[in-house]
């Protein structure tokens, strides 16, 4: 009978795997649907690049032009959404379709460049551990930046991996990462590294092609908008190596971490619990979690980099060493910019993990058949000791209650009626599970389901179960699956132990303990309908041509409202509100920044004050100003965002003249 099943697996492996993939394809396409009409949006990112994007395509200013809206990033991350909204309609709809459509695109990609280096089941294990992760689906669903990086390296590495690649395939590819850069700065070297990569794989002659291709979309958008495409590189390139940098460099920077912090020497904090720099390490753990497959995948490849001999060509070799190169000075440059707060304060590393997990992913698929185990005892107890520790080092940075566990626990599970048993056979009637623990072993139920509902001591339970399931129990039960009824069975532990890891990974991808860091609030209701609705209704309230003062975190609603002027530095929020009073109003204007004095000259200006609920008795203090006859409150707006009560709904006020 096995023999039979092991024929047919064998025979029909190329329509089983069609089958596998599709469905794992068919699992994403059905989660990224519902969330990209689920998912929360009131905040910052996502609706910036589509409001940002859409004055871009409309020719209202361009990219980092003075005076114009604030260009964070580089142009393509706004120019593409803002196209989209440009020719499909403007609004919620049409970015959560575009970032749905190049979420499915991407997955086709990556399990393309999966089955180019390592084989079929490969590409069905890629599109499977994106389908099991809802963290990177959710990411994938909305319009940031990491759906559109991920979605030009995925066919970055879908055009160059495999062996005899034509030049116009590496062109191609090298082109789309030159596009990746030009979305975001940082992802930038990974295009030079490509070229580095090309040269030594195939040659000086089809290097240069590939170089020119590479480096024709960084050429062209640096030249379409210098000299003041400058102002993002102002802070990346040191002064003494030019000087003219100067003239570009905003006077005012987000602060992220407090002056003097510093991560060394080691000694200052060690043994500071309440230091910012564990703050930090928890975050790294954080991400660690968000994004296992590749990180887990990368550490184990260094550990067993297989020998010269051992890779199935030299061809694999190279674009293997390729991928660990990109993957790990990546890594090193966010947790550079995520953990020394040139960006943000840490919070921002599970999400820059993302732009970059695939060359991890890939790399798993094209070593893996190589990996060299050897059956070495010291490896084996090394890759032991790696997850043990690693496990221990994630557990210790989720922050959770267990509040679920312990009423499911507590309340529900030892509460279950089980049918009785007496005399060895079945009688009428049934018992709570607990009370048979009672009976059977002489334990009170009240002081264990008080333990288990209250005691700290049970959160030890919870976590040193999970570290010993993770490390030991699962491959223990793997590792014994797989030798049932199999004398031969010569799988080395390690092995196992491995793969049972990358298994508990996908499963629970999606579970709390993962998924964490990348976990985004979703409704239960269509926020796309909510949010066409309350936009339909401030454009009753608010004519075309009307002055606005915004005072809400996103611009998402903005794009409802296309023919109102707005303020241009209040479409960063208050990212770019400084404190100094000071601070010379050209300046600030020119960089897209403000302050509280410009914000107060541009309420006289206002026809409208657009505020979110949440911020109306902050800075401006608009409750007083309307008790105080200063404004009248003309409309409140129901909540785009019903699993926000509170934040997401606005209300606009009317000035009142004397």
């Amino acid at each position: 009978m096995r023999l039979k099943l092991t024929e047919f697996l064998k025979k029909n492996s190329l329509v089983l795997a069609v089958i596998a993939g599709l469905l794992g394809f068919l699992v994403y396409a059905l989660q990224s649907w519902e969330f990209a009409h689920s998912l929360t949006t009131m905040v910052w990112d996502e609706a910036m690049y589509l409001y940002k994007g859409s004055i871009f395509a409309n020719g209202e200013f361009q990219p980092f032009e003075d005076y114009g809206p604030w260009t964070n990033q580089m142009p393509v991350s706004f120019l593409i959404p803002g196209y989209i909204q440009k020719w499909f309609g403007m609004g919620m709809y049409s970015g959560r379709m575009y970032a749905f459509g190049l979420g499915l695109l991407t997955v086709v990609g990556l399990s393309l460049a999966s089955y180019r280096s390592g084989g079929k089941w490969w590409a069905v294990a890629a599109i499977w551990v994106v389908a099991l992760n809802s963290g990177w689906i959710k990411a994938f669903s909305q319009v940031y930046a990491q759906g559109l990086v991920s979605f030009f390296f995925a066919w970055m590495l879908a055009l160059a991996a495999g062996k005899d690649r034509k030049i116009w395939e590496l062109c191609l590819a090298a082109a789309l990462a030159g596009l990746a850069g030009m979305s975001r700065i940082n992802v930038l070297p990974v295009v030079f590294f490509f070229i580095m990569y090309v040269i030594w794989q195939y040659g000086w002659k089809t290097g240069a092609w590939v170089a020119g291709a590479g480096l024709f979309p960084v050429v062209l958008f640096h030249a379409l908008y210098w000299p003041d495409v400058l102002k993002i590189w102002a802070y990346w390139v040191p002064p003494e190596l030019y000087t003219g940098i100067a003239e570009f460099r905003s006077p005012w920077r987000e602060v992220f971490i407090p002056d003097g912090f510093s991560w060394w020497p080691i000694s200052n904090w060690i043994g500071t619990p309440d230091h910012l720099a564990w703050r930090g390490i928890s975050t790294f753990f954080l991400a660690v979690r968000a994004n296992f497959i590749p990180f887990f995948g990368v550490l184990v490849s260094l550990l067993l980099w297989p020998k010269k001999e051992s890779w199935k060509s030299e061809h694999q070799r190279k674009f293997s060493i390729f991928l660990i190169l990109v993957y790990l000075v990546m890594l090193v440059v966010h947790l550079w910019a995520a953990l020394g707060g040139k960006t943000c304060l840490f919070s921002c590393l599970p999400g820059y993990m993302l732009f970059f997990d695939f060359f991890g992913l890939v790399l798993i698929f094209a070593i893996a058949p190589s990996w060299n185990l050897n059956k070495r005892l010291w490896k084996q107890i090394a890759i032991l000791f790696l997850i043990f520790v690693l496990v221990i080092a994630m557990e210790s940075s989720y922050e959770h209650d267990n509040f679920v566990l312990r009423n499911q626990l507590g309340e529900q599970s030892f509460g279950i009626n089980i049918p009785r048993f007496k005399n060895g056979a079945w009688v009428e009637g049934s018992i709570p599970l607990l009370e048979i623990i009672e009976n059977k072993f002489g334990i009170e139920k009240f002081p264990v389901r008080q333990y288990i509902l209250y005691d700290p001591g049970f959160d030890q339970v919870v976590k040193w179960t999970t570290i010993l399931g993770i490390s030991f129990l699962a491959p223990l039960l793997l590792y014994l699956l797989l030798a049932k009824g199999n004398r031969n069975f010569n799988l080395p532990i390690g092995k196992v132990v491995i793969f049972s890891t990358f298994g508990v990974g996908m499963l629970f991808a999606s579970s709390g303990f993962f998924v964490q860091g990348l976990d985004t609030l979703t409704c239960s209701d269509n926020v796309i309908a909510s949010h066409e609705q309350v936009g339909a209704e401030l454009g009753e309230v608010i004519p075309a041509g009307s002055q606005v003062f915004w005072d809400v975190k996103s611009d998402m609603l903005l794009l409802y409202l296309p023919d109102v002027d707005i303020y241009l530095p209040q479409a960063n929020a208050r990212f770019t509100l400084v404190s100094d009073p000071a601070a010379d109003w050209d300046q600030l204007e020119r960089f897209g920044w403000w302050n509280y004095q410009l914000g107060e000259d541009w309420i006289k200006q206002a026809d409208y004050i657009v505020v979110e609920t949440r911020f109306f008795n902050s800075v401006w203090d608009w409750g007083r100003r309307v008790n105080a006859g200063e404004f009248e409150d003309v409309f409140r707006s129901s909540n785009p965002e019903s699993c926000r009560p509170g934040i997401s709904s606005v209300v606009v006020l009317q000035p009142i003249n004397p």
